[in-house]
């Protein structure tokens, strides 16, 4: 199953997105917890905004739900 962390590694965002009852997710996983210390080049702030321009057109909204830390 690819997870946010695959998409970020350079899935395609489209194979991520789950159909859960009406809405659709992304789901997250562990592996997100070390991400900031695997993507340690300039750039890495960027990923997750690139990949999500590819649904600019699909959705008018997207909702972004992170952990307090």
């Amino acid at each position: 199953m690819n997870e946010l962390y695959d998409v970020l590694k350079t899935k395609d965002i489209n194979e991520a997105i789950q159909t859960v009852e009406d809405k659709d997710i992304i789901a997250g996983d562990r592996m997100l917890s070390n991400a900031d210390i695997e993507f340690n080049l300039p750039g890495r702030e960027y990923k997750l905004q690139k990949a999500l321009k590819n649904l600019k057109k699909q959705y008018d909204y997207i909702i972004i739900d992170t952990p307090p830390a």
